[in-house]
């Protein structure tokens, strides 16, 4: 049970911490639009 909920929390992290850099990206690049227009 334990080990359950160490992994679980584990991704939680991961997927918080990879849409706080996704978030940055987007804020650095100007939002996705400029970069999808090319």
């Amino acid at each position: 049970m334990t080990a359950a909920i160490q992994r679980t929390s584990f991704f939680a992290a991961a997927i918080s911490a990879i849409r706080s850099f996704s978030q940055e990206l987007y804020v650095a690049h100007g939002g996705y639009a400029p970069a999808v227009r090319g």
